[in-house]
């Protein structure tokens, strides 16, 4: 199978739509190659099927809209933000053949609308950059090729070495976020807050704090879940929408919390319990490379078009 990944000038270029190219590309018998959105469709590549994965194109609106060939899955994301958005995306999955939805709550809007493919997909994480602590971060593209494996990973891995008690990575654009860590920041002072910050970078602050911290904006699953999880950190986090459907269980992979009262009880009970936390940290990871890593994804995104292709 062949495909061709529509993609532009965004910053997200290094985030889900590399992370899919990649792995696509490690699958058998299927190749992806990339073509930028200003590339007519008369002088694409010769092609199965067409990909594009969200890069926030309203965000570069002198840039053409994109129009999609007849067999095209898109994966979207973002959904939740604001009605703009919400409008730009949705009109972008209704013109594709496939669309692959992050956020859970848009999947019954496009069947409303008589989407004929309609599918929940979850964020996920690259396993090779979203990592435990490595021996060493030389030569980046060595890693590309780490299948999801702990075995494989372990190896290459050293312990951790927490400089704080928590960290939160992510932007602070949203009052009721910014109003929660605030409460957090005084509850528990011994903490590091990282903005603007990703990939090895991200995952670096995750090894240096006993807790990472996660909080969505509005209890839609987030990308950050995952990102936590792979990088083997103990995640403290709220409840989010579609966490129960994919076996994702408080005091087993992660803590979860349902109020700031309790993330910080919880935060407090966990700091005190340095076996408990790592070994809960270990179960997260491997629940993460078992199923929730961008190579499964891409693999799921193949057996969709596979089985299209079959009606």
């Amino acid at each position: 199978m062949k495909i061709v990944q529509v993609c532009g000038p965004s910053h997200r270029d290094d985030g889900p739509p590399l992370y899919f190219m990649r792995a696509l590309n490690r699958i058998l018998d299927v190749t992806c190659e990339r073509v930028p959105v200003t590339l007519p469709h008369a002088e694409w590549p010769e092609h199965d099927w067409a990909m594009y994965v969200d890069w926030g194109q309203d965000c570069f609106p002198s840039l053409p809209a994109p129009t999609f060939p007849p067999k095209t899955v898109c994966v979207q994301s973002d959904t939740h933000y604001h009605r703009e958005g919400f409008a730009y995306r949705m009109t972008q999955a209704m013109a594709c053949r496939i669309a692959c939805m992050n956020q859970k709550l848009v999947v019954p809007y496009l069947v409303e609308q008589k989407h004929p493919a309609a599918f929940w997909t979850p964020h996920a994480a690259d396993h090779t950059v979203y990592t435990p602590p490595l021996r060493d971060y030389g030569h980046p593209e060595a890693r590309w090729d780490w299948p999801p494996e702990p075995e494989v990973i372990r190896p290459r891995t050293v312990e951790r070495a927490p400089r704080w008690d928590w960290v939160f990575v992510g932007h602070l654009g949203d009052p009721g976020r910014v109003a929660f860590l605030d409460g957090l920041f005084k509850a528990l002072p011994n903490w590091h807050l990282g903005t603007g910050v990703f990939f090895e970078r991200a995952a670096d602050l995750f090894h240096l704090a006993k807790i990472t911290l996660n909080h969505s904006i509005r209890g839609e699953l987030n990308m950050r879940t995952f990102e936590a999880l792979a990088a083997r950190s103990f995640m403290l986090t709220d409840y989010q929408d579609g966490m129960d459907e994919l076996g994702l269980k408080d005091g087993v992979h992660c803590a979860i919390y349902r109020s700031p009262e309790e993330a910080i009880e919880k935060a407090r009970y966990y700091l005190a319990r340095d076996g408990v936390r790592e070994a809960i940290a270990e179960a997260g990871w491997k629940w993460c490379l078992a199923g929730h890593t961008y190579w499964h994804r891409a693999r799921n995104a193949v057996r969709l078009m596979q089985e299209a292709d079959r009606v």
